[in-house]
């Protein structure tokens, strides 16, 4: 069952998913995880859906509005002993149509490895230009609607 919750609900997934990142609050000036920036918190409201199975979460996703009509995808994590029965998708789903009626597309920036996850639910993936010694992919999709 998807619901949704906040930062903080949404937390003890997001530190095993960036666990080589230190999380510490969702704007975060002190040399943390900058999730998002603090001059920009109130304008993208970010969302967040947890997977509940038996009061546990288990998976979670959220999204945000970036503006001109784009919605990004972040966060999106599955227990591994929940894995390959379609939570990740379902949240990702459910995360896309809550933005669908104000946007038209969804982006994100998969990791190596995911393109296949994303290519089932419509985006499709290109690598963008070397930044130093980093390489990205980016990854859009069309919004449908709910």
């Amino acid at each position: 069952m998807i619901v949704e919750t906040d930062f903080d609900g949404s937390l003890p997934l997001l530190r095993v998913l960036w666990a080589d990142h230190p999380i510490i609050a969702p704007i975060d000036n002190t040399g943390g995880m900058i999730l998002y920036p603090a001059d920009q918190w109130h304008r993208i409201r970010p969302r967040y859906f947890l997977w509940m199975d038996d009061g546990e979460a288990v998976g979670c996703s959220h999204a945000y509005n970036t503006g001109n009509g784009h919605v990004r995808i972040r966060g999106t994590y599955v227990a591994e002993s929940y894995r390959k029965r379609d939570i990740a998708i379902r949240l990702v789903r459910h995360a896309m149509a809550q933005f669908s009626t104000e946007n038209h597309m969804a982006y994100t920036f998969p990791r190596k490895g995911t393109e296949g996850f994303y290519a089932r639910l419509g985006f499709v993936t290109k690598m963008l230009p070397r930044q130093g010694p980093h390489s990205f992919s980016f990854a859009t999709a069309p919004l449908l609607p709910a």
